[in-house]
C-alpha cells in the first residue's frame, strides 16, 4: 500500500473510530471519512452516506457533503486522487486521534455504572475465543456514548483497570485483620461481580456494608483515572509509612534485647574471672602456708 492511498472498507462502528484533525474536525477525502481500526490498527476509508453517518452518530444536517456520488467512481480511483498533503493530513490525524486516548477523561457516575453493567454483560465475548478483546471494548465503549460521554475503547478499558484496581486494594486492605475498615465507589457493583471469583476473595472476613458506609473511601471515580490513581498511591504510601514505623519499633526492641543479652554476658563474664581470682588466691595462701611448714621443719633438722 502506498504512502498517498488508503483502503476502502465497509463501516463498522464496533472496531472502527472516526479520525479527528488536531482542531477537532472530521477527515475526508473526496466523499469518503478517514476512520482507523481498532483491531487491525490500521485507517481506511469508508463511504460518506448517509447510512455510515447514522453508523457513527453524527447529524447529517450539521455535515457538509461532497456532492461527488457514491457509484461516479470506484474506491481505488477516488483514494487513489489524493494528493500528498491530504495523506499527510490523515496520518497526522490518526495519530492524534490515537493519542486521546491518553487523555483525561472526566467520567460520570452514570458512565461508569454504564461501563460496569456492559462489562458484566459482555463477560462471554470476553471469554469466547473467536471475539477479540479489543472489538469487546469497542463495543462497551459505544454503550457508553449513550450517556452522553464520548470514550475509547482504549479508555474505556484503562477506566475498568482502575476501577477494578481500587475494589481490589479494598478488598486486600479489608481482608487483614487490624486494619481499619475502607470502601471505595461502586464497591457493591463491583463486589456483586467478583465476590465469587476466588481471585479477588479475602482470605479474612470483609466488614459488613454498614461499617463501608461509615468508613474511609479510597479513590474518587467521578475524577480523572490520573487524579484516582494518585490517591490510591497516597494511601498505599501511608499504609508503607504505618508498616515503616512498625519495623522501626520492632527493630528499637530488638536492639534493646540484644544489650540486655550482652550486658548479661559480660556480668557473667566478670564474676567468672572474680572466681577464678578467688581461686588461685587461695591457691597462692595454700602454698605459701606449706612452704613456710617446710622451712621450719627444714631448719629444725
Amino acid at each position: 500500500m502506498s504512502d498517498n492511498q488508503i483502503n476502502a472498507v465497509e463501516a463498522d462502528p464496533t472496531r472502527h473510530e472516526l479520525v479527528r484533525s488536531e482542531n477537532g474536525e472530521i477527515v475526508r477525502a473526496e466523499g469518503h471519512i478517514v476512520v482507523f481500526d481498532n483491531i487491525d490498527k490500521n485507517m481506511y476509508c469508508v463511504l460518506e452516506n448517509e447510512r455510515n453517518l447514522r453508523l457513527f452518530g453524527l447529524i447529517p444536517t450539521a455535515l457538509q457533503f461532497d456532492t461527488v456520488p457514491e457509484t461516479s467512481m470506484s474506491s481505488s480511483e477516488t483514494l487513489g486522487s489524493l494528493s500528498d498533503n491530504t495523506a499527510c493530513l490523515t496520518l497526522e490525524a490518526g495519530c492524534s486521534n490515537q493519542a486521546t486516548s491518553k487523555e483525561k477523561v472526566k467520567w460520570t457516575k452514570n458512565a461508569v455504572l454504564a461501563l460496569i453493567t456492559s462489562w458484566k454483560a459482555n463477560q462471554p465475548n470476553f471469554a469466547s475465543t473467536t471475539v477479540k478483546n479489543d472489538a469487546v471494548w469497542n463495543m462497551i465503549a459505544q454503550d457508553i456514548k449513550k450517556t452522553g460521554l464520548i470514550v475509547t475503547a482504549t479508555q474505556t478499558e484503562n477506566k475498568w483497570k482502575n476501577i477494578r484496581k481500587a475494589y481490589m486494594a479494598v478488598k486486600d486492605h479489608n481482608s487483614k485483620s487490624g486494619n481499619a475498615p475502607k470502601t471505595c465507589k461502586f464497591y457493591d457493583e463491583l463486589d456483586e461481580i467478583f465476590s465469587k471469583s476466588p481471585s479477588v476473595a479475602p482470605v479474612a472476613l470483609a466488614s459488613s456494608r454498614r461499617k463501608r458506609s461509615a468508613s474511609t473511601t479510597i479513590g474518587n471515580d467521578f475524577s480523572s483515572d490520573d487524579e484516582t490513581s494518585e490517591e490510591m498511591e497516597a494511601d498505599r504510601h501511608s499504609e508503607k509509612k504505618s508498616k515503616k514505623a512498625k519495623k522501626s519499633k520492632l527493630n528499637r526492641e530488638l536492639e534493646a534485647w540484644s544489650k540486655t543479652l550482652r550486658e548479661d554476658a559480660e556480668k557473667r563474664e566478670l564474676t567468672k574471672e572474680k572466681r577464678h581470682e578467688a581461686v588461685i588466691a587461695v591457691q597462692n595462701k595454700g602454698i605459701a602456708a606449706f612452704t613456710d611448714v617446710m622451712n621450719k621443719l627444714l631448719e629444725k633438722l
